[in-house]
């Protein structure tokens, strides 16, 4: 799934060589310094993976979904679902996606993912009657 998220609502990665070692009385103290210090744990990786120029975005899940029990950030002008790509392998039919999406459908750029058949890549299924 590809999403369009608001610039204020991400955090950068930083991106260090060594071991990030948290302030463990900053965290167990509670409050706005704790919040920092695991923001900080949080958006930390190793140096190595730089070139990926992350960005992460943290939500809180309040309220539970009464149907199955699960928590869901739900859509809004900060967090818009633009693209869902359907995995090679998946059976979800287009008729099953499009239920899902409902209201939304027109806005979603919607595809079925194959392998190449030249190289190791993932590619976009061209040939619209394979995916029904």
């Amino acid at each position: 799934m590809g999403f369009d998220v608001a610039d204020a609502v991400l955090t950068a990665v930083g991106y260090q060589a060594k071991r990030l070692e948290p302030n463990i009385a900053a965290l167990v103290g509670g409050g706005p310094d704790a919040e920092r210090e695991m923001l900080k744990v949080l958006s930390t990786k190793y140096s190595h993976w730089r070139y990926e120029n992350e960005v992460r975005c943290f939500c809180t899940l309040d309220e539970k979904d009464q149907e199955t029990g699960l928590y869901f950030m739900p859509f809004s002008d900060g967090l818009s679902l633009r693209e869902v790509i359907v995995g090679h392998c998946s059976t979800i039919g287009r008729g099953d996606l499009k239920e899902a999406l409902g209201n939304i459908e027109s806005q979603v750029t919607a595809y079925k993912a194959r392998l190449s058949f030249l190289s190791f890549r993932v590619v976009r299924q061209r040939n619209k009657s394979l995916w029904v």
